[in-house]
C-alpha cells in the first residue's frame, strides 16, 4: 500500500473560519479551529475523511481500515492506501486526543522554537479539552490531560473586559452579549426590545457592513461567526440604527470581553481560563 503522509488537522471549529489552511512540511497539523466542536481531517493522498467532535470529546476516534474510513465521512476516495510518515497504515484509530499526545511526545525534547510552540497548544487543547469535559459532566473519569494539568489553571491571567456601548437607539432598550461554543464559536449581541417594534424599522452593522438580524424572545441578535483561536481579542462593532430616526447604538466588543466576564462573575472560570490560555498559544504558535 502506498499513499502520502497522513496529515492531521486538528483542534476546535470555528464557523468557516481558520487559523492556519496551508500544510507545513514540518508539522503534522494543518489547521487549529476554535470552539467547543472540533473537525477533524484525515488527508492522505486524495483520500479525505472528516469527522466532527464536540470539545469535551476529543478523545473521540474515527477509525481507518485498509484506506477505508469506519466512522467520519469520506469526500474523496480513490481506493490508495493510507501510510503515515512514510509507514503504510492498514488499521488505525486516531483522535484529536491522539494526536496531541503523539506531538507532545514527538517534540518533548525539541530545541526548536516553533515545535515547542506547537506541543504546547496542544498541551493548552487538551486541557480546554478536559475542563469542558468537567463543565459539561462528559466522561469525567475519562479526562483528556489524563488529570494532570499542562498549566495551572488558577496561574491564568485572564485581561479585563473592554466592553464599550455607547448611544440611544429608539425603540432598543439596553444590549447584552455572548459567545456560544456548543457546536461552532459565534458571539452574539443581542439589542433588548419593547416586542412591539419591526425588525424592518432597524438596520444593523458589523464593522459597517449590513447584516441580518433575528428577532426571538424580546431582542434582536446579531451573530459574528469565523472567528479563530489566535483572533479572539479582535474586536467588532456591531450597531443597531432606527431607519425612522437615524438613532443608534453601538456595541464594541470581542469573544475576550465574554471571556473576562465569565471569570470575573465566577461562571464556569476554569474553562473559560483554559480557553484563554488556547487562544494564547494558538497565537504563538501561529504567529
Amino acid at each position: 500500500m502506498s499513499g502520502a503522509d497522513l496529515t492531521v488537522k486538528d483542534g476546535l471549529q470555528g464557523g468557516s473560519g481558520s487559523i492556519a489552511n496551508e500544510s507545513s512540511t514540518n508539522y503534522d497539523a494543518t489547521g487549529v479551529y476554535v470552539g467547543s466542536a472540533a473537525t477533524f481531517n484525515l488527508v492522505s493522498g486524495s483520500v479525505e475523511v472528516n469527522a466532527g467532535f464536540a470539545i469535551y470529546n476529543i478523545g473521540g476516534t474515527v477509525a481507518i481500515s485498509g484506506g477505508h474510513v469506519v466512522g467520519g465521512s469520506v469526500t474523496s476516495q480513490s481506493g490508495r492506501g493510507v501510510s503515515h510518515r512514510g509507514r503504510a497504515i492498514k488499521q488505525a484509530t486516531l483522535s484529536i486526543q491522539s494526536y496531541c499526545e503523539s506531538t507532545i511526545d514527538m517534540y518533548k525534547s525539541s530545541q526548536d522554537a516553533k515545535e515547542r510552540a506547537l506541543a504546547d497548544l496542544c498541551k493548552a487543547t487538551l486541557d480546554y479539552g478536559t475542563y469542558a469535559q468537567r463543565a459539561f459532566g462528559h466522561r469525567i473519569d475519562d479526562l483528556a490531560n489524563g488529570g494532570t494539568d499542562n498549566f495551572v489553571n488558577a496561574d491564568i491571567q485572564v485581561p479585563a473586559s473592554a466592553l464599550a456601548v455607547s448611544g440611544l437607539c429608539a425603540g432598543i432598550a439596553g444590549s447584552t452579549f455572548s459567545l456560544l461554543t456548543t457546536s461552532r464559536t459565534q458571539l452574539v449581541v443581542y439589542f433588548k426590545h419593547a416586542g412591539d417594534v419591526d425588525k424592518d424599522g432597524y438596520t444593523f452593522t458589523v464593522e459597517g457592513k449590513a447584516v441580518d438580524a433575528v428577532d426571538a424572545n424580546g431582542k434582536f441578535a446579531v451573530t459574528v461567526e469565523g472567528i479563530s483561536a489566535k483572533n479572539l481579542g479582535d474586536r467588532y462593532t456591531i450597531m443597531a440604527t432606527c431607519n425612522a430616526d437615524g438613532s443608534s447604538v453601538s456595541v464594541n466588543v470581542s469573544p475576550l470581553d465574554y471571556i473576562s466576564v465569565a471569570v470575573a462573575k465566577e461562571k464556569q472560570p476554569e474553562v473559560s481560563r483554559a480557553l484563554y490560555n488556547y487562544h494564547l498559544k494558538a497565537k504563538e504558535f501561529l504567529g
